[in-house]
């Protein structure tokens, strides 16, 4: 071959490659703010303090506020659940250009002028909360339990559909009224953040901008609302039928978030990954709940034990997953079956870290610290049996995207309180290990 005709053949081969790289990169699909007007709290149907009701107002629109994802305009009117599709028909019969409305047009409490209309129709999408159920009750002990349920339309107005409805139950206590109340309206938060991002349309979709060593650099950070845990699936257009479908290959973790780009670590991937590559937001809540089963092998400073003794523990952990990467905070409730041998119902709670998360593909290694507490319900009293902690690794392997299986080991030492302890009282200490089962939630 001449060198006329290879300088020819490599040129053209750049040329097809360069296309094609434009072609993957103009072919992804990258989220935009979407702007919401978000109405007053609608609740005429109950009596509720009006401290409360803009306590949830301000707590609502935080979240919109917080996301990232939205500019959030507030609008000062409000509507009952039962109102929005008298709402919808309104906003049809204004956008029909063959049909005139009144000055006014009463849906429920609330007046609405063409100003309105015009205000709302601006918006790509209105969110209508209204309370559907309130209840405060003083308890025989003197508590007040109350229980709120706030349900959250959603309407798209350039086609006028409703894209989503739900209800969101939170519930407190306390020996104050104001302070139950309080607690109901602050479970508001992470529960609203969750159902919006859950939500198709509100679903960050992004891609790669960067191959950097083992990590990658991916658009948009936290002016979108990403933070470090969240997770992206990587996913690849497929014709299946004549049909395009995204077939999912491959996870990633984000593990640093700036103002306009995140760094996220590939937990797996079926292919080779690239820069341009589609990605799509896993939404969260953000906890992982384990329940493992260990056996431990103990000695104890109690008189006529053995000298080691072989006790099985069963428990359950509580692991913040968004907002954190390395560290992470733990919480667990753990049940000592040894203590129950003379009677009683043993537990001991644990708060502690994960002090150094490391992924290597699949598996998962998570160095971890705890101190607690133990106690135990015996003879219709509650005692308080023991200060100590523990410290172990856990090392577990994501066989789906919501479930890891695991392998955990340490050593617990748990001093007893009590002077001259009964068995379920005494100090006991030793090395352990077991097995595990944990979903992503």
């Amino acid at each position: 071959m001449t060198v006329r005709k290879r300088f020819i053949a490599y040129g053209f081969i750049s040329i097809v490659m360069l296309l094609l790289s434009a072609a993957t990169l103009f072919g992804q699909e990258y989220s935009e703010k979407k702007q919401v007007a978000v109405f007053r709290l609608g609740y005429y149907s109950w009596e509720i303090p009006t401290s409360a009701l803009g306590a949830i107002d301000d707590s609502i629109r935080g979240v919109f506020v917080n996301l990232g994802r939205f500019t959030v305009i507030g609008y000062a009117k409000s509507l009952e659940s039962r109102d929005v599709n008298d709402f919808i028909d309104a906003l049809k019969k204004y956008k029909a250009a063959d049909t005139e409305l009144p000055k006014e047009v009463q849906l429920g409490r609330e007046a609405f002028t063409q100003s309105d209309f015009n205000q709302l129709t601006s918006s790509f999408i209105v969110v209508i909360p209204s309370v559907s159920y309130y209840n405060l009750e003083l308890s025989n002990d003197g508590e007040y339990t109350a229980k709120l349920e706030t349900s959250f339309s959603f309407i798209n107005v350039q086609d006028l559909t409703t894209i989503g409805q739900f209800t969101i139950d939170t519930s407190g206590s306390s020996i104050y009224a104001r302070e139950a109340v309080r607690s109901a309206i602050d479970g508001i938060p992470v529960q609203l953040d969750y159902r919006i991002r859950a939500m198709p349309e509100f679903q960050i979709k992004t891609g790669i901008l960067e191959l950097t060593g083992s990590d990658v650099i991916i658009e948009f950070g936290r002016n979108m609302g990403v933070k470090p845990g969240d997770e992206f699936s990587v996913v690849t257009p497929t014709i299946v039928a004549g049909h395009q479908v995204d077939v999912p290959s491959g996870v990633l973790v984000v593990k640093d978030v700036r103002e306009s780009f995140s760094v996220a670590h590939p937990i797996y991937t079926d292919r080779p990954l690239y820069v341009g590559d589609q990605l799509k937001e896993i939404p969260r809540v953000g906890v992982e709940l384990n329940f493992y089963a260990d056996l431990i092998f103990a000695g104890t400073d109690y008189v006529g034990a053995p000298p080691i003794g072989y006790y099985p523990l069963f428990g359950m952990r509580v692991t913040v997953a968004r907002g954190v990467y390395r560290v992470r905070p733990t919480f667990e409730v753990e049940f000592p079956l040894h203590q129950a041998l003379t009677g009683g119902v043993p537990a001991n709670v644990y708060a502690g870290l994960e002090t150094f998360n490391i992924y290597a593909g699949r598996f998962q290694f998570a160095p971890t610290v705890l101190l607690g507490v133990g106690g135990n319900y015996f003879r219709d009293e509650f005692y308080l049996s023991h200060l100590g902690g523990k410290a172990q690794l856990n090392l577990s392997l994501l066989v789906s995207n919501d479930v890891k299986l695991s392998l955990e080991g340490g050593y617990i030492a748990m001093v007893g309180l009590r002077d001259n302890p009964d068995q379920w009282a005494a100090s006991y200490w030793g090395p352990y290990g077991g097995i595990g089962f944990t979903a992503k939630f």
